[in-house]
């Protein structure tokens, strides 16, 4: 990976050597450094070089709000991974070659839906400043994300994407209903006409249409806002419901989706588990046209070595890369929860530009939940922040 132009700005003082603070550490590991340890595992079992000083640096920018959080502490409130892990990793692989990418949440304490955007802001504009990129566009639309409540899915997250070659990227995630109970249609209609891509609200609203879906996350690219990525969910779809859904893309290859459901689930629905969703690209470059669909399963309902099994599958069937995936599973399994449930949350697909692209994610499992079921931890956490 290549080195990051002015990688201290994303670090904490403490980090980068301020010498008015400690340098020594005198706490057992924390959070940020089990972070670190699985990048770097994840880098190797990819067949990549050891992350570089820049890109080490930059987790900890990345991760600067809970970097010395000592595990033992449990978590704060996150809907990031199930057991309330403030990061995840996934992996999406392409013929010929992968991605390693890392989403991560800014937090505060106390764990507050206005804490934490202040805390992702100051991550934002530490991000901007390190990695040189335009971020006006971005100011011109963050103001709609704001938290006017505690009620909040998320308040800003980040993900940052490491390609072999190349300097990382960066995506902000923000949540259209932070205005409150039924705001996100406004909020993304406005975000579509600031960014100059209104020609998509009558897509985005025929998906929308019949009131089966709803939105989710919002994404902008850090240095490229004409382009946003829209989420889209709903509880107990069909494999039917999904393919429909998808096809609302101008690029969509029929049959896929509905494939990839029945492989990955093993059924035609609906789907009991949490919500599955269906993520479209609008790029003012392209005309703004819902486009490069991406088909979410949530299969953390599922155990390990199903999903593992499935995964493998669906990876020799495009021709990727099968042996990557397994020695990336070895690094993740050494995490401290028992082994057979929760690694793996999220499945997904996408025809990108004529390619197929099988995303894993992976669940860094910081923290014990009790048992296989991961829902309990979440919504204890939820009820705490929303207190």
């Amino acid at each position: 990976m290549r080195p990051c132009p002015e990688v201290p700005d994303a670090i904490p003082r403490s980090v980068a050597g301020d010498p008015s603070l400690p340098t020594e550490r005198t706490a057992p590991p924390g959070c940020a450094d089990v972070a670190e340890s699985q990048l770097e595992g994840l880098c190797t079992a990819l067949g990549w070089s050891a992350p570089d000083a820049g890109a080490r640096a930059l987790l900890r920018g990345f991760t600067s709000t809970w970097t010395q959080r000592p595990r033992a502490e449990g978590p704060r409130f996150s809907a990031v991974a199930d057991d309330g892990s403030p990061y995840e990793f996934s992996l999406a692989f392409t013929p010929g070659r992968a991605e390693l990418r890392v989403l991560v949440e800014a937090q505060s304490e106390p764990a507050t839906a206005a804490g934490y955007w202040a805390a992702g802001r100051a991550l934002t504009d530490s991000l901007a400043r390190t990695l040189k990129k335009e971020r006006a566009p971005l100011d011109g639309v963050l103001d709609l994300f704001v938290p006017r409540g505690p009620r909040n899915f998320c308040a800003l997250w980040h993900g940052l994407r490491f390609t072999p070659g190349r300097d990382p990227d960066v995506r902000l995630y923000l949540d259209p209903h932070a205005r409150g109970p039924g705001s996100a249609p406004e909020v993304v209609a406005e975000v579509l006409e600031r960014l100059g891509l209104e020609a998509s609200r009558p897509e985005v609203d025929a998906v929308l249409a019949g009131g089966r879906l709803g939105l989710g996350l919002l994404a902008l690219d850090l240095g490229a806002p004409s382009r946003v990525k829209l989420y889209f969910s709903a509880p107990g779809l069909t494999a039917d419901e999904v393919e429909a859904t998808v096809a609302h893309a101008v690029d969509a290859v029929p049959g896929e989706a509905r494939a990839f459901f029945r492989q990955v689930l093993g059924t035609d629905g609906p789907h009991a588990g949490p919500p599955l969703r269906v993520c479209f690209t609008l790029d003012a470059a392209t005309g703004g046209r819902l486009s490069r669909p991406v088909t979410d399963l949530t299969v953390g309902t599922l155990d390990d070595s199903t999903v593992t099994a499935r995964t493998r599958e669906v990876l020799r069937g495009h021709g990727l890369d099968v042996a990557a995936y397994e020695r990336c599973l070895e690094v993740m399994a050494s995490a401290p929860e028992a082994p057979g449930h929760g690694l793996h949350p999220v499945l997904s697909f996408q025809r990108d530009r004529g390619e197929p692209r099988v995303t894993a994610y992976l669940a860094p499992r910081l923290y014990p939940t009790g048992g296989e079921d991961t829902g309990p931890r979440k919504h204890a956490l939820w009820r705490a922040w929303n207190a």
